[in-house]
């Protein structure tokens, strides 16, 4: 995440949703807000899930191909 920038976001910070507390709002865009912004933070945490898992998986790989190369284990 070297050189990452913040995403701009009109979502409404510390908005929790609740079916039995709390006034109903009239607004419809503030629901849509709460819900948008929980559907982005889900898809970021999985594509750094994702990358992780690459990324190790790159380095497993690698691994196993210097394991087969001839005096792989001697450096002499």
């Amino acid at each position: 995440m070297v050189g990452a920038k913040p995403l701009a976001s009109t979502t409404i910070s510390g908005t929790k949703l609740s079916a039995y507390d709390g006034a109903l709002l009239f607004d419809p865009t503030e629901y849509r807000q709460v819900v948008v912004h929980s559907n982005t933070a889900i898809s970021l945490a999985q594509i750094l899930v994702m990358s992780s898992i690459n990324y190790v998986s790159l380095f497993t790989i690698l691994e196993s191909l210097i394991g087969l190369l001839p005096n792989a284990s001697s450096t002499t």
